[in-house]
This record gives C-alpha cells, sequence and structure tokens, in this order.
C-alpha cells in the first residue's frame, strides 16, 4: 500500500492551493453528516481534490500501484474517472472482510484474527483529507470497498486518528 510521507499542514496547504473553499465546505459538509449521522449520497467532495492525492502517490493506484493516467496536454487527466478517492476508514459503515468469494479465491485462512472496523463506519473522518488516497475501481470497489480489517479493538470513542491507530493495530 502506497503511504507517503507528507505533513498535515504541507496536505493542507496543497489542497487549498488546489481549491481555496474546499475545508470551509468539508467543514459544513461534516456538520451535516453528524446531523444526520451519515454521509448522505451526493455529498462527497473529496474528488475535488483527488489531483493532489494522485500527485502525491506517482498516479498509481494507493493499494495495487496499478498507473493512473497523467494530465494530457490541455490539463485533462485521461481516464481520470477510473480512480475513486478512497476513505481508508470507510464513512458510513464497516462490512466483514475477507468475503467468502475473496476468502476462496486468495486462500485465506488466517481469518481468525481479524476483526472488522467500527460497524457504523467512522463519520468523523469522512471529511478529513488525511484518511484519503486514490485507488482503481478494482480495489476501491471489489477488494477494499465498505471493508476495514483490523487486529486490534474497533475503536467508536476515539476522537483522532493516533487514537485510533493505537487502539485499532494492536492486538
Amino acid at each position: 500500500m502506497i503511504r507517503l510521507p507528507i505533513k498535515l499542514k504541507d496536505l493542507r496547504d496543497q489542497i487549498t492551493a488546489l481549491d481555496g473553499n474546499w475545508f470551509t465546505r468539508a467543514k459544513t459538509k461534516a456538520d451535516a453528516a453528524a446531523l444526520k449521522g451519515k454521509v448522505e449520497e451526493g455529498d462527497g467532495i473529496w474528488s475535488d481534490i483527488k489531483a493532489v492525492y494522485m500527485e502525491h502517490q506517482g498516479h498509481k493506484c494507493m493499494y495495487c500501484e496499478k498507473p493512473m493516467p497523467r494530465e494530457a496536454p490541455g490539463g485533462v487527466a485521461q481516464g481520470k474517472g477510473e480512480y475513486d478517492v478512497e476513505h481508508f476508514r470507510p464513512k458510513n459503515r464497516v462490512t466483514h472482510w475477507p468475503t467468502a468469494a475473496v476468502k476462496q479465491k486468495r486462500l485465506i485462512d488466517y481469518e481468525a484474527r481479524l476483526k472488522d472496523g467500527v460497524p457504523d463506519g467512522y463519520l468523523r473522518l469522512a471529511f478529513d483529507p488525511w484518511n484519503y488516497g486514490v485507488s482503481c475501481k478494482t480495489c476501491n470497489s471489489d477488494l477494499k470497498g465498505d471493508r476495514f480489517p483490523i487486529i486490534g479493538k474497533a475503536s467508536a470513542t476515539a476522537k483522532t486518528r493516533t487514537a485510533l491507530d493505537k487502539a485499532e493495530v494492536h492486538a
């Protein structure tokens, strides 16, 4: 998995340079989602900053590293729709991984160690750019989707990404 080192301030600066109103819109959307208890279809504004992640990931899928198209002359990214801004921790729900089909196809035998993340998802991270990456449609839809297997304990109460990482990564 591609996880490139970047300081949060630098990421914020690059997002602001691309879309000066993104963080204001994200706060409005996050507040609305918190009131509703979920992110509604069409609420997403994460694709507006996709170019930042494509550049940082070297134009590769964050999971399988499949090459992503670069911008063609004139600033239009060819095949840009083939890639999604992926929420590393799912925003609305977490379903079980591996699915029966994946388990059989990939010969997974370590399922007993895995637990699922927070069942209702990580709503607080839905509009947090630190929770994003860009993935190909296959990885985002068929493989990762709304799954978030962990080896630690799911934490619906952790208030920060650091607290989540500590709780969910350590067995």
